[in-house]
């Protein structure tokens, strides 16, 4: 990022909690692994680790920046938008909807239901 990262308030939120939903995440990966390899991962298993795991956090990484930068396009959009809107422009409204349609993939499936 080219500026300064800045400190986060204090997390207030909704919904289910975060940490529930990567336990779910980490039993369905340890389903994942035992159809893929025959058995969960353990220690002596002949692979590096630290290679695992370096090569997965680098790739986190690129996908983490790639996600700001989506946030920060959509936010932008989306400002954009409700100016339009409140300037009662509607030219303006739908020529930003047709772009935000373009950006988002036509048949992605978005969860809106809290668990």
């Amino acid at each position: 990022m080219t500026s300064k990262i800045q400190d986060q308030p204090v997390p207030h939120g909704q919904g289910t909690a975060i940490q529930a939903l990567v336990i779910e995440d980490m039993k369905e990966r340890m389903e994942v692994g035992l159809d893929r390899y025959g058995e969960y991962l353990k220690k002596f298993n002949g692979r590096d680790a630290l290679v695992d795991i370096y090569q997965e956090l680098i790739d986190g990484v690129v996908y983490i920046r790639q996600v700001i930068e989506e946030e920060k396009s959509l936010r932008y959009m989306l400002i954009k938008m409700f100016e339009a809107e409140m300037s009662c422009d509607n030219d303006k409204v739908f020529e930003i909807r047709a772009e935000l349609k373009k950006l988002i993939k036509v048949g992605t499936k978005v969860d809106t239901k809290e668990k």
